[in-house]
């Protein structure tokens, strides 16, 4: 038996949404133009979503970000291990990071103690121990709108230079600078004997006490000043910590912390408020670098000879004669991923040229090509041990991962996180510890210390767990948080292509839920691995919450996937829309075939920014492919 059955159609333009209706016109000749014969069973019933008022739906954003700042508060960051080398104390090592203290609602500078000694058997919960004396104030707009640029969910310290020969933190809050010092020369903070420093818990369940201590609070020292304006982006001189540098007024200042002498070092502003009269700036990161390569800062110090690393991705060696120049730096010139190479440049008077072929530290490892090329964003190199410890996506291009390889005698390379999270770390200056803040899509950023051990090909043999993770939990998310499925499909394009989907959490069975497109697209963005998306997109999981289905498809152009797969959109801005939503209809019709749920009859695009450029044009003719988009802030 057939029924009459009202659908809205699109004209000439074949929509994706169309295919998803059976129509069979032989039934009733009396119908209108606007009207389909349907079998009702070939259509499964649609879910409508419940209505809200605007001040419902402010209620229920509130609630989603509420959720957020608190998730976001609950794992610190911004790691800086330094070495006690008091023989006879009790701890190896400082452990300074910022995060919220207890009772408060802005960020602080913090550290643990880690002790000398643990048991194989035990795993150490380290206490979080306060050490500046709380202080606020008022924040002006630069700092706010520097907030909004960082994607920041908090207030109080949000970064800090550290020069680690005198102990000496510098860091902006409340409106002006401020610096302390603890370590160094001048020793470390005096402690007293009031409530346990930490708890380690044996395998078996019981507990052995590590110590009394607690911290004394210090009151940070306020650098005075009498220029005008907020005071920005302060950073330590790597030879003299006697002087610091700053931002203020589009022009870069050097000042003397201990004499209080200023002097203004570039002299572009004007100080008019008109930005067409008065465009330039010195020091200062123009807003697309921030925005769009998360870079915040547009001057540097010259390094001094003892510090090493200069580069996240670059290790100059000494140099032992003046005709050579090695240095370990990642390269994606060669193979279209970022490889490690150790280089030898040939140093000639008024020019130069490279000793010849790169040495690829992988090239004993057959599956590095094979499987996932690696894409290494961040080194630390151990000259005593011959060792490279690299941060990278080797295992797959949803998740970092620390590795370690001999860069003398380049052989197997040794994994040191825990697969099936990704990890963000930071490895110890003499290299016999490492952080990782790590999460993964169903579990909140947690912190782990670990051990370097040796490398057997495993991980280390045990680890310290910062007090306040929920390890492995769903403690502090919101009760109704539903954690994406991730998936992967072959594109025509010839790339393997990653999405993920939010399934509605009203879910019934044969009911088509009317569906929400999130896109960004472009390079430099990679919208789907394996980290927590309670945060930054938790709003995803409200528009599931409310009874959409949510996908998100990481389709040409995105990073972490290579040379080719990033720039295979290069100088094609007119092609590559298509492209894109080319990319993006393929991903909604594959999880259509495989999720039941999806109403490829009510699809909407959704994007931000560079996403907001991709939503409008996957509703213009030439690509048009979905009913209604949503944009903000397109460029």
């Amino acid at each position: 038996m057939h029924r009459v059955k009202k659908v809205k159609l699109c004209g000439n333009t074949e929509g994706i949404w169309k295919r998803g209706v059976s129509v069979s016109m032989s039934a009733v000749d009396s119908v209108s133009d606007i009207t389909e014969v349907v079998e009702m069973e070939d259509v499964p019933s649609q879910f409508y979503v419940e209505k809200h008022s605007w001040d419902g739906l402010r209620d229920i954003i509130h609630c989603s970000r509420k959720y957020s700042g608190m998730i976001a508060n609950k794992a610190p960051h911004d790691f800086q291990f330094v070495q006690k080398k008091e023989e006879n104390g009790p701890h190896s090592h400082r452990l300074y990071y910022l995060g919220m203290p207890y009772g408060s609602r802005e960020n602080s500078l913090l550290y643990s103690e880690i002790p000398k000694k643990i048991r194989k058997e035990a795993l150490l919960v380290l206490s979080w121990k306060q050490m500046l004396d709380h202080f606020q104030g008022a924040y002006s707009r630069e700092e706010e709108l520097l907030r909004e640029r960082k994607r920041l969910g908090v207030f109080g310290i949000t970064s800090y230079d550290y020069h680690a020969k005198t102990g000496l933190f510098l860091f902006q809050a409340s409106n002006s600078l401020f610096y302390c010092q603890d370590g160094g020369h001048n020793g470390f903070i005096v402690s007293t004997t009031n409530l346990p420093e930490g708890l380690a818990v044996t395998r078996g369940g019981g507990y052995l006490g590590v110590g009394l201590q607690q911290s004394s609070p210090i009151k940070p020292v306020e650098v005075k000043t009498q220029c005008s304006g907020t005071r920005m982006d302060p950073k330590i001189c790597p030879g003299n910590p006697d002087y610091i540098a700053f931002i203020n007024s589009n022009d870069l200042w050097m000042a003397n912390i201990k004499n209080g002498e200023e002097r203004r070092l570039t002299f572009c502003h004007k100080g008019l408020d008109n930005v067409k009269e008065d465009p330039k700036s010195a020091g200062i990161a123009t807003f697309v670098i921030q925005e769009e390569f998360d870079r915040f800062t547009g001057y540097w110090w010259s390094p001094s000879a003892t510090e090493g690393c200069v580069h996240d991705i670059f290790y100059p060696f000494a140099q032992t004669t003046d005709e050579e120049f090695s240095f370990i730096w990642v390269n994606e010139s060669k193979t279209g991923f970022s490889h490690l190479y150790k280089t030898t440049s040939l140093l000639q008077p008024r020019s130069y040229h490279w000793a010849g072929d790169y040495q690829y530290i992988e090239v004993k490892d057959a599956c590095w090509y094979s499987q996932y090329p690696s894409e290494v964003s961040y080194i630390w190199v151990n000259e005593a041990t011959k060792l490279v410890y690299f941060q990278g996506t080797r295992d797959t291009p949803l998740e970092h991962h620390l590795y370690v390889v001999s860069y003398e005698a380049p052989g197997d390379v040794v994994r040191l996180t825990k697969p099936g999270f990704s990890h963000s770390c930071s490895v110890s200056q003499n290299f016999d510890m490492f952080v990782s803040h790590y999460s993964n899509v169903s579990t909140p950023p947690c912190v782990h210390v670990y051990k370097l051990t040796g490398l057997r090909g495993q991980s280390p043999a045990h680890g310290a767990r910062v007090l306040g993770q929920h390890d492995g939990s769903h403690q502090g998310c919101p009760a109704d948080y539903n954690p994406p499925e991730i998936f992967d499909f072959p594109g025509k394009s010839g790339f393997q292509l990653y999405g993920m989907v939010y399934k509605p959490h009203s879910l019934q069975p044969a009911r088509k839920h009317p569906t929400v497109l999130f896109v960004y697209g472009g390079p430099q963005v990679q919208l789907v691995n394996n980290s927590f998306k309670g945060m930054k997109y938790l709003r995803l999981n409200t528009l599931a919450s409310l009874g959409y289905a949510v996908v998100v498809i990481d389709g040409r152009g995105s990073c972490q996937r290579g040379l080719e797969f990033e720039g295979a959109l290069k100088n094609k801005l007119q092609e590559k829309a298509r492209w894109e939503i080319e990319d993006q209809v393929e991903g909604l019709q594959y999880v259509a075939e495989r999720f039941n749920f999806v109403d490829l009859s009510r699809v909407a695009i959704h994007g931000w920014s560079y996403g907001g450029f991709l939503s409008l044009m996957g509703l213009i003719p030439e690509t048009q492919r979905l009913q209604g988009g949503h944009r903000r802030r397109p460029p």
